[in-house]
C-alpha cells in the first residue's frame, strides 16, 4: 500500500485556491468592461444600450454597489427623458 506524502494535499489545496482566484479575477475583468461600456452609453444618452451592458455587469458581479448605483441612475434618467421629451406621464 502506498502512503501519500504529507505535502501533496497542501499542494492540491493551493492549486484549487489558485484556480478559484483566477476565475474570480477573470469574471471581475469582464464585469468591469461591461460597466465601462455602460457608462459610455449612459453619458451619450443611449439608455437602452447602457442598461443592456450594466445588467450584464451585474450578472458577473451582482453585489457591486457601483454597478447597482449606475443601473439606478440609468433607469431614473431614462424615465425622466421619456416624461420630458416623449410626453409620457
Amino acid at each position: 500500500m502506498m502512503k501519500m506524502r504529507p505535502g501533496l494535499t497542501s499542494i492540491k489545496r493551493f492549486l484549487v485556491v489558485l484556480v478559484v482566484l483566477l476565475f474570480a479575477l477573470t469574471a471581475g475583468c469582464a464585469a468591469s468592461k461591461e460597466y465601462r461600456m455602460s457608462l459610455d452609453f449612459y453619458n451619450k444618452g443611449q439608455y437602452q444600450q447602457a442598461l443592456k451592458h450594466i445588467e450584464q455587469a451585474l450578472v458577473d458581479d451582482p453585489y457591486n454597489k457601483k454597478y447597482i448605483r449606475l443601473r439606478t441612475r440609468i433607469y431614473r434618467d431614462r424615465d425622466r427623458y421619456k416624461r420630458i421629451f416623449l410626453g409620457f406621464q
